[in-house]
């Protein structure tokens, strides 16, 4: 009897110890996860915080104009790459530093079935 409860209590440290290793990894685990998201955090914050790279005094082709704001973020344009009827497609830089094609429309003239092209356009 004596024996199986030394084998009995074995066991149970044993299994004592595996679930004190395991509720250690996670702790591990999870401290590294909210390390990652919070150097992410940081990083996204001072990316959007610093801006741009290029100054907008070295953008002289469109001049005052050079810089277009989307949804209360900048675009620096860069260049001319395409035009129509009733609009003109710009390279431009984003406030991430990337690269970007934006379409710039003009409605003012436009009839309605004008409009809804370019929603579906905006849409895909």
């Amino acid at each position: 009897r004596e024996r199986e409860q030394r084998e009995r209590d074995q066991r149970e440290r044993e299994q004592r110890e595996r679930d004190q290793r395991e509720r250690e990894q996670l702790e591990r685990e999870q401290r590294e996860r909210a390390e990652r998201e919070r150097r992410e955090r940081s990083r996204a914050a001072s990316a959007q915080a610093s801006g741009p790279s290029v100054p907008h005094a070295t953008v002289p082709l469109f001049g005052q104009d050079a810089t277009v704001y989307v949804n209360g973020r900048p675009y620096i344009k860069l260049e001319v790459i395409g035009k129509g009827g009733s609009s003109k497609v710009y390279k431009v830089m984003g406030p991430d530093r990337r690269i970007y094609a934006m379409k710039r429309v003009k409605l003012k003239e436009s009839d309605s079935e004008t409009v809804q092209s370019y929603i579906n356009e905006i849409n895909l």
